[in-house]
């Protein structure tokens, strides 16, 4: 398994994207910001993106990215769900003091 950032742009706003919210609970992902989630898969890359254009308007923009330990990251104001995740699946390769 290896970790992953899914982002997405919905252009459509009045549609029905509650098989995309599906799709990432089924993934068990966490929800980093609106749009985007983080989840632990079998990839590659662009079979994730494949199944997720299957759940979205075809005029959307999706995009997903492999994360690798010792990718550095900071946030502010994320929920502690996304921090948890964070920490257990990409350790920064040095933690500052």
């Amino acid at each position: 398994m290896s970790s992953f950032l899914i982002t997405y742009d919905l252009h459509k706003p009045d549609r029905d994207y509650s098989p995309l919210y599906q799709l990432m609970a089924g993934w068990g992902a966490i929800r980093l910001t609106e749009s985007l989630w983080m989840a632990n898969l079998r990839g590659p890359a662009a079979v994730i993106r494949d199944l997720v254009v299957q759940q979205v308007h075809p005029r959307d923009t999706v995009a997903v990215v492999q994360l690798q330990q010792g990718t550095d990251w900071a946030t502010h104001v994320a929920k502690p769900a996304a921090l948890a995740w964070l920490s257990n699946n990409v350790t920064p390769a040095e933690i500052a003091a």
